[in-house]
């Protein structure tokens, strides 16, 4: 059976013939293309047709080769035959490598504003003039994984820096190393003198960002993957002596008392400031003898448990407090404007009521495992930043600050 097609070739008629083959019924499509014969088999005749049909542009695509260069041509030609060598079409290989080469087609066209995104803003009392915001982008994405308020912040700063030097307008799949790199060594939008170690922490911000990023189909690679190595130098936590210690308390007791509770889990109990100000009544376990910290209170998300120690629990017992305390950030901001005259420091020195604890505790115990569970940190940071950092006997007194003879001293 023939079927005869409209199709007309160079003034030949292209022809569709069911015939059978190998005990199958196949449709051959025949026919003379630039005077050489053209012969076609196909499983069905829709397929059979489409081909014919197809042969209608052939002039048209003689027209666009003869448009080309010849190193157009030639090029066209060996990849042509290079893929047919390899077993695959010349088409097939250009959308593979559009997807996992260099090319960006499939890449969502994303600038870097939206990728940065906003933490978004309530609609409260306290911000009526400011509209409320919803939060977008990835530091819309931390902050519905849960992520902590101070720590999204400081995630915002960096990004929003790197943003405002970078160009809020440009595409996030056109940054390069170059970019991240002189953001880094120019210290960003106010050209500050960052510290090696301040870089390769701002680093870790933004990697994590293009990771982010590479997640949702925005870049294929990470630029900050090849970046140099920062060369960071070691140094060692500040921390307390044990007279600092001393009049720190009595300053806090007979001024700003309402803090004092606060104060103690710091410095007595390591809590960090954070977690401090997340603690409940309920957390207090005086029967045990101990604090615990739920999952969701902790920068680390795990739930961990702090044992009172004798003088810690002899600085609680002197006055009455029901946490969490009322308007806390406000009262120890004042606290320590107070605290920074007291002990003559110009800059507060960044957690050092926790790295005395750290410091203390591990010289006096001997336990680095018992200290870094009960500060929620590793075995290996407490060697890292606090091994033998105090001798032995400042050990000693520390753990034996009670509030009777250091109040005493104070008179």
């Amino acid at each position: 059976m023939t079927f005869r097609l409209s199709t007309i070739v160079l003034g030949k008629e292209m022809k569709v013939h069911k015939r059978l083959h190998n005990g199958q019924d196949r449709w051959l499509v025949d026919g003379r293309i630039n005077g050489k014969r053209q012969r076609q088999q196909f499983d069905k005749k829709s397929d059979a047709e489409a081909y014919a049909k197809s042969i209608e542009k052939e002039p048209a695509i003689n027209s666009w080769w003869a448009g080309l260069s010849i190193s157009e041509r030639i090029d066209i030609h060996a990849a042509h035959i290079r893929a047919k060598e390899d077993g695959f079409s010349l088409l097939s290989s250009v959308e593979s490598h559009s997807v996992q080469g260099r090319g960006k087609s499939y890449l969502k066209r994303m600038t870097l504003r939206e990728a940065v995104g906003d933490l978004g803003r309530k609609d409260t009392k306290q911000f009526r003039v400011l509209k409320p915001r919803d939060p977008s982008g990835y530091l819309g994405a931390i902050i519905s994984k849960g992520m902590s308020k101070s720590a999204a912040a400081t995630c915002s700063s960096v990004l929003r820096n790197f943003r405002d030097y970078v160009g809020s307008t440009k595409q996030v799949s056109l940054l390069t190393v170059d970019d991240v790199e002189s953001f880094l060594s120019v210290g960003g939008i106010r050209k500050k003198n960052w510290s090696a170690m301040t870089r390769d922490n701002y680093s870790t911000v933004i990697h994590t960002f293009f990771s982010w990023c590479i997640r949702r189909d925005y870049i294929k690679s990470n630029p900050v993957t090849k970046l140099d190595r920062m060369n960071t130098q070691g140094y060692d936590k500040e921390i307390l002596s044990v007279d600092e210690c001393i009049k720190l308390l009595n300053f806090c007791y007979y001024n700003h008392s309402e803090v004092l509770p606060l104060l103690v889990f710091n410095l007595f109990l390591g809590i960090r400031p954070s977690e401090c100000r997340r603690l409940y009544q309920s957390d207090l376990r005086w029967k045990d003898n101990e604090v615990v910290l739920p999952a969701k209170q902790t920068k680390t998300k795990r739930r961990r448990f702090v044992t009172i120690s004798d003088n810690a629990r002899a600085w609680l017992e002197l006055i009455e407090f029901e946490l969490p305390l009322i308007n806390a950030n406000h009262k120890w901001d004042d606290f320590l404007r107070g605290a920074k005259k007291l002990l003559n420091y110009k800059k507060w020195p960044h957690d050092c009521l926790r790295h005395s604890y750290c410091s203390y505790g591990l010289r006096y115990y001997e336990d680095s495992a018992k200290i870094s569970l009960q500060a929620g940190n590793t075995e290996s940071v407490m060697h890292k930043h606090y091994i033998r950092m105090v001798e032995m006997d400042d050990a000693k007194e520390f753990w034996n600050i009670f509030p009777k003879e250091a109040l005493k001293k104070a008179a």
